[in-house]
């Protein structure tokens, strides 16, 4: 037997607002039918007080306006998510520092870190880790980068010599100064963003790492 198309129609979807609003409406209706039937009925020497009644029609005047306004609010999230997800497209195949040591190793690809070490440092050790927290590879900074943004490059090989396995590798740089007392070194991670989820709520924007928060983004520059 075949279903009509009225049949298979979903219900239509009902707000949060639309769902108050009619709960407030019924017993707005059920509140003017009690109004009226007391004041029918009520006793010419002893009348009711209007004060009580005034201040429950001001109650339910202060309910639909936050209503409303709660409605006015949920409109503005929506638009502004919407703004949101416009501008996190057009991150799109542009290539992002984020403020991160970690990041996946591909097959046959590298990993570009990005680090700042202090202007006051002597020297700076770099130390790269496996997920199990394993030391596979040390180097030191270029001096003559200090105090600037420098880049790293990672591709896998190991102090030893051998191939590192793909998988998630952590950088960690320490750096001294002429005292010999530890310093700050700024960390991050150099990547292509290749497509963006705007599944969460909060744009999340995709690389070979995986999913990475908006909150990460140190900056953005053409590919």
């Amino acid at each position: 037997m075949p279903i009509s198309a009225a049949a298979a129609a979903p219900p239509p979807v009902t707000t949060a607002a639309e769902a108050s609003r009619a709960r407030l409406s019924g017993n707005f209706d059920t509140f003017l039918s009690l109004l009226t039937t007391q004041l029918q009925n009520q006793d010419p020497l002893s009348p009711v007080d209007t004060n009580q009644f005034t201040q429950q029609l001001v109650q339910f005047s202060g309910v639909e306006q936050q209503i409303q306004t709660n409605s006015l609010l949920q409109s503005l999230v929506g638009q502004s998510n919407a703004t949101s997800a416009g501008s996190a497209l057009s991150f799109l195949g542009q290539t992002a520092d984020f403020n991160t040591n970690q990041a996946v190793l591909t097959q046959g690809g590298s990993i570009e870190f990005s680090l700042r070490v202090p202007t006051n440092a002597v020297s700076a050790e770099l130390v790269v880790s496996d997920a199990s927290g394993r030391e596979i590879y040390t180097t030191n900074a270029d001096r003559a980068g200090f105090g600037t943004h420098q880049s790293f490059s990672f591709d896998g090989r190991t102090t030893g010599g051998s191939v590192a396995p793909p998988g998630r590798y952590t950088l960690t740089a320490r750096a001294t100064d002429a005292a010999g007392a530890a310093l700050p070194v700024g960390v991050g991670v150099r990547e292509t963003i290749t497509g963006v989820d705007l599944s969460q709520g909060e744009p999340l924007y995709l690389t070979n790492s995986g999913p990475r928060p908006y909150s990460q983004i140190l900056g953005v520059r053409a590919p």
